[in-house]
């Protein structure tokens, strides 16, 4: 198994996949951020200031992690010789 990240970038069109994102994340671990999830929450979750929030950073990624199956190793070891 082997781990795939792959970075896509966002843009304001999958706004609500970074809504997702963010919202939990500032429900996580709010301390890491400059904002809250009162602040993006609510009256003001609308779709017009994510869109708006992704047209205003020049660069917008999310990380998609996922295990691959496939591939195989494997090491034959010889007793008291060189493996060759």
């Amino acid at each position: 198994m082997r781990i795939v990240i792959e970075a896509v970038v966002v843009t304001s069109d999958r706004w609500r996949l970074w809504r997702e994102l963010r919202q939990a994340a500032l429900a996580e671990a709010p301390a890491a951020f400059g904002s809250t999830l009162a602040e993006w929450s609510g009256a003001v979750d609308t779709e017009q200031r994510w869109r708006a929030r992704l047209e205003d950073v020049a660069l917008n990624l999310v990380f998609d992690f996922r295990w691959r199956g496939g591939g195989h190793g494997e090491r034959n070891r010889t007793r008291g010789r060189s493996p060759g």
